[in-house]
């Protein structure tokens, strides 16, 4: 759960694409803010506002509109929860193969919205990559739609696209076609404990020249490893430069035939008398694994951690991610690192830090990141600080520039979660 909730005078609950159009229509006369809202697990994220407006809740849209399994599509509205998709989607042996955190409660439409990522990126990239068409409601109540039911569209401006990530600030998602994959027969993952910094990039830069092809390659650094199932036994020191972890997929063959190889490239790959532990994760962990890696980001509100945890997320070239990540333990020990290395980037939380913080952010972190070609992100923050989009969202750019140019087309009277991004 969210300790913050957009300022809302009142809650509607459409039904219909219709009645979304008709409420949004008649605050854009008034130039009375909308606040779409599905699960609420995100509201956190972004620039916190404090203009009273209308809670639009989405979840009275949760049906399933089309579903040719053999087509491995399927259209949905956006208020149908993720757990429902899976379970639907699994009935023909089928996914959505994106790490979307508490699926149990999150909406197609508020994922959509947000288009978060998580280990799996390195192999099936974002949910973005997976929305081939989508319906929804701009800031003046107009209906539109963008991209089809078929993986290939025409050339153009991608509308799915921009509005996939934009936090509902372009339109209010009331239906999407989705591409969807099979389930792999197997799945494994396999660790590797890293004594230190210096082993950790030669083993990185060993997965450039593996013959096997991961799913996911993590790098976990920090306290908040320290229990994770299959390896809690094995931490060792808090010194030490973490685990490297990959995961693979594929058909039965396949995967051991991947795993038995990168093990054998990491045992030589260890110099003589490195204390490096390799673990391979039985079944019965693999799934508990998979929800700790995809809910590094999400703190409870009932969560003690809440009232003074940050977390970050950092994008740098892939041949920086182990000095930044050195970086920001020499920073604070005591934080938690998530790195896609693959992907150079870099998920860290702080915890027990106060109101200096923001100082550390500014004169330490981001000048950490930006010498090193990179940007940075809040994806979460205490309550109470009210934090500019400077801040949250990093210095702005030609790119920022063209995103507000674009939303002032879709939502001139700026009602569609205001202030919200960008």
């Amino acid at each position: 759960m969210n300790a913050y909730i957009p300022p809302c005078n009142e809650i509607v609950c459409p039904t219909s694409r219709e009645e979304v159009a008709t409420a949004v229509a008649e605050a854009a006369a008034g130039s009375t803010p909308v606040y779409p809202q599905g699960g609420k697990t995100a509201l956190d994220y972004g620039v916190r506002v404090e203009r009273p407006g209308i809670g639009m809740e989405l979840g009275g849209l949760g049906r399933l509109m089309d579903y040719p399994a053999r087509d491995l599509t399927i259209t949905v509205e956006a208020g149908m929860t993720l757990e429902t998709l899976a379970r639907t989607l699994a009935e023909n042996r089928q996914r959505l193969p994106v790490d979307l955190p508490q699926a149990d409660r999150a909406t197609v439409g508020g994922a959509i919205a947000c288009n978060p990522s998580g280990s799996r990126r390195f192999r099936h990239g974002t949910l973005r990559d997976f929305v081939l068409g989508l319906e929804a409601v701009d800031g003046q109540g107009r209906l539109f739609r963008a991209g089809g039911r078929v993986v290939k569209n025409a050339a153009g401006y991608n509308v799915t696209r921009l509005v996939t990530g934009s936090l509902g600030r372009l339109g209010i998602v009331t239906q999407a076609t989705l591409m969807v994959r099979p389930l792999p027969e197997k799945t494994a993952l396999l660790g590797c404990r890293l004594p230190n910094f210096e082993t950790a990039v030669r083993f990185l830069a060993g997965m450039n020249q593996t013959e096997t092809v991961p799913l996911a390659i993590d790098w976990l650094v920090g306290p908040a490893w320290g229990d994770l199932p299959g390896i809690e036994s094995r931490s060792g020191n808090s010194d030490m430069a973490g685990w490297l972890v990959v995961g693979f997929e594929g058909t039965a063959s396949e995967v051991d035939w991947m795993v038995e190889t990168l093990e054998r490239q990491w045992r030589q790959n260890t110099r003589p008398g490195e204390p490096v532990s390799i673990v391979q994760l039985e079944a019965s962990q693999s799934d508990p694994f998979w929800r700790r890696l995809r809910d590094f980001t999400i703190i409870e509100e009932d969560d003690p951690a809440r009232k003074s945890t940050w977390i970050l997320q950092m994008g740098v070239d892939p041949n920086e991610t182990v000095s930044l990540v050195q970086k920001l333990v020499e920073i604070d020990p005591t934080c938690s690192v998530q790195s896609h290395a693959a992907n150079g980037i870099v998920k860290v939380r702080f915890d027990r830090v106060g109101e200096t913080f923001l100082e550390l952010l500014e004169l330490e972190l981001r000048p950490a990141v930006e010498e090193r070609g990179g940007v940075m992100t809040l994806l979460a923050y205490p309550p109470g600080p009210i934090l500019d989009a400077k801040t949250v969202w990093g210095p702005s750019s030609d790119a920022i520039r063209l995103m507000r140019a674009v939303q002032a087309k879709f939502d001139p009277h700026q009602i569609l979660n205001p202030g919200r991004f960008l």
